[in-house]
């Protein structure tokens, strides 16, 4: 018999007397496999049974179960009410879990107070996640007055602990609020070095443009290649961006078109709409997918929205990139792009250099 199965045994005779503890360690060794086989079912019963006398880990655990629905039906309500019942008792992890449900509105109704009141609870028990979202809050003025001091203090607390996300969003701040970009820099090495994939990109951003440090193109190309393997899709498009004009490595035109492709893939609105007029101009059966790509995104530019329309329009009315000849479909589009106006090709091209030099 091994520790754990021994361990799993004792807490499970003590659990059957009711012992509070050894039944809440007892769900978790269900939940994990630790000594016993992984069974969610029996993880649930003991959590309940542990969190209906009081245990506040048991009553965390709990609600996480309902929210997950391990072992039981997912129920948001009942997730609120047992992360409610751990957060009055003093445990940080429900306290920030409790108020990301009144941030989202997630198994109760949506109050950025509430979600404030508890991101602080849950920040004082120096819970990272929670110094993070409480900096958020501030640097947004959700539930609170805007007060960018405060941001950069929780944002600090968060990075102390070495929260990545908080590290790079100290990088956000001295950037674009602060204009320090020397401390800027400083922090998005700190989450790159922890593979922060935002930071990555950020980074190499600033050695593109010259941004804190020298221009350098080398070191550019290196973070936008780290950022882009882990899965950045703007980080993509600025490293082909480096393809396309040499920066950093010899010119390749196809490589660029390929990146900016798989840039589009993730979901970026400027790929989509470069690529979706690449493949326009090329007549490339591919093109149709991406132009109505560019249209669907929230963040494609209306400058450039009524573009697409207009092309999307020609290639029904032409049966080009992909689609046959269709007059209702050509004269729908030309009347979705008269809602955008005329074509401003220099507000496009604003955009593109907006999306290109991004750290600006």
């Amino acid at each position: 018999m091994s520790v754990n199965e021994y361990y799993s045994k004792v807490l499970y005779e003590r659990a059957l007397k009711g012992d509070a503890v050894a039944q809440n360690d007892l769900g978790s060794c269900y939940d994990r496999a630790s000594g016993v086989e992984r069974n969610r079912d029996e993880a649930f019963k003991w959590f309940r049974k542990s969190a209906e006398q009081g245990n506040m880990l048991a009553e965390y655990n709990l609600g996480w179960y309902y929210f997950s629905g391990f072992g039981c039906q997912k129920d948001y309500g009942q997730a609120v009410y047992w992360y409610k019942k751990s957060a009055e008792q003093g445990f940080g992890i429900a306290q920030w879990k409790l108020a990301d449900c009144y941030f989202d509105g997630i198994g109760i109704e949506k109050d950025d107070g509430q979600a404030v009141y508890w991101y602080r609870k849950a920040a004082l028990n120096d819970l990272s996640i929670a110094q993070y979202s409480l900096g958020k809050c501030y640097e947004k003025g959700i539930g609170v007055e805007q007060d960018y001091e405060q941001a950069l203090y929780w944002y600090q607390k968060a990075a102390d602990q070495g929260l990545d996300i908080a590290l790079w969003q100290l990088g956000e701040c001295y950037c674009h609020e602060l204009k320090d970009y020397t401390k800027a820099i400083y922090w998005y090495q700190k989450a790159a070095g922890k593979g922060f994939d935002l930071a990555q990109w950020r980074l190499g951003e600033c050695y593109l443009y010259g941004k804190g440090v020298s221009k350098d193109y080398a070191q550019a190309v290196y973070w936008l290649e780290r950022a882009s393997s882990e899965g950045s899709g703007i980080a993509l498009y600025q490293l082909a961006y480096c393809y396309d004009n040499g920066y950093g490595v010899r010119k390749d035109k196809q490589k660029a078109f390929d990146l900016w492709r798989q840039s589009a893939d993730r979901g970026l609105a400027i790929a989509q709409y470069l690529v979706g007029m690449e493949y326009y101009k090329n007549k490339g059966e591919d093109g149709m997918k991406y132009l109505k790509l560019a249209v669907e995104n929230k963040y494609t530019d209306d400058s450039a929205k009524g573009d697409v329309m207009r092309k999307i329009s020609t290639c029904y009315r032409y049966g080009r990139c992909g689609v046959s000849v269709d007059e209702a479909m050509a004269d729908y589009w030309m009347k979705e792009a008269a809602k955008y106006g005329n074509v401003d090709a220099l507000k496009i091209q604003e955009w593109i250099k907006r999306q290109t030099g991004n750290i600006n």
